[in-house]
């Protein structure tokens, strides 16, 4: 919808050039289908009345609620009753002149001397506990002090910025070449922070949908009128959980560059805004195809607007051109052209495309924005390409990235998947990625122009809809749709060396009526097997599954398989599985389990992979996969009979609760839980507070688990993984098993350094991560010492040399240690104490978390040790980790005890009237002044954490009230 072309212009008509547009269209198309106005002028009159003048009838609804009240995050009080008061009450000039962004000589010479100050050791590196000491003591703007998620984020952003020839490990740090850009994004993210925080009512650090709702005219003020509310802030809230952090906040306001209406603005040019967005006074168009240049960005989801026009008819999308762009042909020319392109691809120049690469060369190299958009479509090509080159000599890592041998296929793949995702868009009439029975069966026309005939719309979703789970997704209708030859009627079809895949001679299996998966497992099973395991006839199961390789077995096989293959074509579905437990088998306890049958199903069809198995061959299971899947309908029954023994609630989840009750049924079946509650959570690794059979099934396999009155088969696990031996029973097996994992993590780079694995940053976390200790925890540590559980701390912190203690160590630090890698990152000891020891006191105490951290990484010296290495925490220093944090911890309540002015700072007057205090943890004090001079090692006059926990250790402070 053009303005110009409308006869329009002027502010009361601004609403139809902007991005919404799409949705209010939607909208208005809707309410025009429902009612069917005869006066259709007239019902547009009123509608755009309506919605100007904030009636029911249009399309702006404003909800305003107050925000929740509640405890804040490490920012002080203080600066957020200021921020939120207005962003007038910040002195932006001073911002300016302390923050010198420009390329003048003048600037860069205040630059120089600034780094020099930030950098106190003049290794030429900055981190980021460095910036943010910095922001405080070197710049003096408190407020930016306080904001610590906007000095995380800009920090983050200025890190990576000059990857030249840097070692990879030093993008940790700010180098020299990377200051002003810093200094940048400082001044950049700490105005979002402003903007964000005056839509956070609540103090929570977290924006809420009513707070959001509340903030429109806000915002409208920023540069972003919101049309459709709860459409924008889904959109902005990328992980779904109902509030939107700053990290998310963020991102969405660069991409819609909004600015603060009253602060000094730095230079365009030196904006640290996103490419490729679009300004916010320029009205944002959509491309006549897809209109993938929304602004999407690289998110995994789908644009409503791709969508949308998807529907309108696949005779917008310029297949040629699409097809000019993807060179797949196997000419001396497109083989030239694939080169090329290749190189465009992979800008490292490793070799490997991963993910994000083929994502964001999609945008920025093809310059397809349609296919850009069906993430879906991108992810599938890209999943079926990177396995094709299967040659001994690769190494194993590879199959995570597509080759150049790969990258012809990725490319057909490419216009493929985006050819099936058109039609499934098509079928999607909801919008929600998803394909109901309704929808299925208003598209049969469709689908007979695409080339298939549906006589029974309602057994033909069934065999699509694979889990059972009544909808149909992507991945389900793209296998059916490629087995089905189905062909979109007006695109321009593959050349004939890139033909479409053949369907195999034989239809595969159909779904029979009688059996439908993932109905649940019924009562009766459950109690029967709650009851206990001896109820079931263990010798009775396994004779009726052949898994040992004699002939006689294999004979018994054969003929079990031909008895489960009703129709003769080699393969077996999984719905023939299932129905054969019962039919066949007669074993209803195994029929009943059908989480156990899903699994051992999903496990076994693609245990074949040599070159005789066809691709598309891996939904089903073939003959030589037979033996496996009988060994996996055993051992993951057992799973679940254990799993059900667990689940009292009947419910097919495990919450705490019921995995706390179960720690004697745990030892008995072959392991022992020391921390129950940190074990749940290694196991919940979707983080939703209860484990499902998945997730229990995958754990009991690592750890062997075996119930202990089964009959036991010799070979159940045909690849499972190797389990960890004890460390008390066995130290010696447990000492050859770490030797073998430390060979063989980390790996090492050309230059004979050690290669750390870089924690995963989860965005949730981001905000908590901070660097400050919350008021709440001052507050609580000053009321006296007493209201810690000194005992609690100690019983969590195992720090003996005992076997027992040296055990539970071993599992603390794999929980610690989420990548496996062996090294502990600060980011990683941090999240672990909240969310694996449980200790918020410890964890909002971040001087006395960093000063620990910084204590123990370079315990380890030794030949062994690369020197790289010392920016982590390693298994052998983990012991002295768990001390420090136990005695940094008591140290900083001392300090807060004498920090009665809640600024993290002791000045003299504090520190004379704690002199009996003092006296009471072990240190008389005869000359205040002389002492006090003595502790502030730097002369400012105030006593800084640091400084007070060196003095302390070197007097042997205690207090008097803990737990030693």
């Amino acid at each position: 919808i053009n303005a110009e072309y409308m006869g329009m212009s002027g502010s009361d008509h601004d609403y139809l050039v902007d991005k919404q547009v799409p949705d209010l269209v939607d909208d208005l198309m809707e309410k025009l289908l429902k009612e069917r106005p005869d006066d259709v002028v007239g019902f547009f009159n009123a509608y755009f009345t309506g919605g100007r003048s904030g009636s029911s009838s249009g399309p702006v609804k404003r909800a305003k609620a107050a925000g929740p009240s509640g405890p804040r995050g490490p920012s002080s009080k203080n600066a957020l009753s200021s921020i939120r008061g207005g962003a007038r009450t910040i002195d932006w000039q001073e911002f300016a002149d302390k923050l010198p962004t420009s390329t003048s000589p003048e600037d860069k010479a205040k630059r120089k001397g600034l780094f020099s100050q930030f950098d106190p050791n003049g290794n030429g590196y900055l981190s980021l506990a460095e910036v943010d000491k910095a922001c405080r003591d070197i710049l003096c703007i408190d407020s930016l002090f306080n904001a610590k998620p906007a000095i995380m984020r800009a920090f983050q952003a200025s890190k990576n910025v000059n990857r030249g020839s840097r070692a990879k490990l030093d993008a940790d740090f700010v180098t020299r070449s990377e200051f002003r850009l810093l200094l940048v994004y400082l001044r950049r993210y700490f105005e979002l922070f402003v903007m964000f925080d005056m839509i956070d009512e609540g103090d929570d650090r977290r924006i809420d949908f009513n707070e959001f709702t509340a903030a429109l005219d806000k915002l409208e003020t920023w540069g972003i009128k919101i049309y459709y509310p709860e459409k924008q802030f889904k959109k902005i809230d990328k992980n779904g959980g109902g509030q939107v952090l700053f990290d998310e906040f963020s991102e969405w306001a660069l991409e819609l560059k909004l600015d603060l209406e009253d602060d000094i603005d730095d230079d365009e040019g030196d904006r640290p805004v996103k490419t490729n967005r679009p300004r916010k006074s320029a009205p944002i168009s959509r491309n006549k195809a897809l209109p993938g240049g929304r602004g999407g960005g690289g998110g995994s989801g789908t644009s409503e607007g791709a969508l949308g026009s998807l529907r309108g008819g696949s005779r917008t999308i310029d297949w040629a051109n699409i097809n000019s762009k993807l060179p797949t042909e196997k000419t001396p020319i497109q083989t030239k052209k694939r080169r090329e392109l290749f190189s465009a691809f992979d800008p490292n120049g490793n070799g490997y495309l991963s993910l994000a690469e083929v994502d964001k060369a999609v945008k920025e190299v093809l310059g397809l924005g349609d296919l850009f958009d069906c993430k879906p479509a991108l992810m599938r090509a890209f999943q079926a390409a990177k396995d094709l080159n299967k040659k001994k000599k690769r190494p194993r890592l590879d199959g995570d990235f597509v080759t150049w041998p790969e990258f012809r296929m990725l490319l057909v793949y490419l216009r493929q998947y985006f050819e099936l995702f058109v039609m499934f868009d098509y079928v999607d009439a909801g919008d929600d990625r998803r394909i109901d029975i309704m929808e299925f069966k208003a598209a049969v026309r469709r689908m007979e122009e695409w080339g298939v005939e549906v006589d029974d719309p309602k057994e033909a979703f069934r065999s699509i809809d694979k889990n059972g789970g009544g909808q149909v997704l992507f991945d389900e209708f793209a296998d059916w749709a490629i087995k089905m030859q189905l062909d979109l009627e007006d695109d321009i079809d593959h050349t004939p060396s890139n033909p479409r895949p053949k369907a195999r001679k034989s239809a595969p299996p159909s779904r029979p009526r009688g059996v439908i998966m993932g109905q649940g497992t019924s009562a009766k099973a459950l109690s029967s097997i709650r009851g206990g395991a001896r109820a079931i006839d263990w010798a009775k199961i396994a004779e009726k599954l052949p898994t040992a390789r004699t002939k006689e077995q294999r004979a018994y096989r054969s003929a079990l398989f031909r008895q489960f293959d009703p129709n003769g074509n080699g393969y077996l579905s999984l719905a023939e599985v299932d129905k054969a437990c019962r039919d066949i088998l007669c074993i209803d306890s195994l029929f009943n389990a059908k989480p156990a049958i899903m699994r051992a199903f999903q496990k076994a069809k693609n245990m074949r992979k040599g070159k005789n198995k066809a691709k598309l061959d891996a939904d089903f299971v073939t003959k030589p996969e037979f033996r496996a899947l009988l060994v996996y309908l055993r051992r993951y029954f057992e799973l679940f009979v254990m799993f059900d023994m667990i689940d009292e609630g009947d419910d097919r989840r495990i919450d705490l609760a019921e995995f706390s009750a179960a720690t004697e049924k745990l030892e008995e079946w072959g392991v022992k839980i020391y921390y129950p509650e940190i074990q749940f959570k290694v196991i919940d690794k979707n983080g939703g507070g209860q484990v499902l059979f998945d997730e229990f099934a995958e754990w009991a396999i690592e750890k062997a688990l075996d119930l202990e009155d089964d009959d036991d088969d010799a070979d159940e696990l045909l690849d499972g993984p190797p389990t960890l031996p004890d460390p008390k029973l066995d130290p010696t097996a447990y000492k050859q098993h770490e030797k073998k994992r430390a060979k063989s993590s980390p790996p090492i780079n050309r230059r004979g350094k050690a290669k750390a694995k870089k924690p995963r940053r989860n965005d949730s976390d981001s905000d908590d991560n901070s660097g400050g200790t919350s008021k709440g925890a001052l507050g609580s540590l000053r009321g006296g010492a007493r209201d810690l559980d000194w005992a609690k701390i100690s019983s969590k912190l195992p720090t003996e040399k005992t076997p027992v203690q040296r055990a539970k160590r071993a599992e603390l630090f794999k929980c610690f240690d989420p990548n496996g890698n062996g090294y502990l990152s600060l980011a990683e000891i941090d999240k672990g104490v909240k969310e694996i020891l449980c200790l918020e006191d410890l964890y909002n105490c971040k001087p006395a978390l960093m000063r620990a951290y910084q204590a123990s990484k370079n315990l380890r010296t030794g030949k062994g040790a690369a020197k790289l290495d010392a920016d982590f925490v390693t298994l052998p220093e983990f012991r002295m980790l768990l001390f420090y944090l136990r005695r940094y911890f008591e140290l900083f309540v001392m300090f807060d005890h004498i920090d009665t002015g809640d600024d993290r700072r002791v000045d003299y007057e504090e520190f004379q009237e704690a002199l009996s205090r003092l006296e009471d943890w072990g240190v008389q004090i005869r000359d205040a002044d002389g002492e006090f001079r003595q502790i502030d090692k730097n002369g400012g006059g105030q006593v800084l954490f640091d400084e007070f926990a060196d003095w302390a250790i070197s007097k042997a402070l205690d207090l008097e009230d803990d737990d030693d």
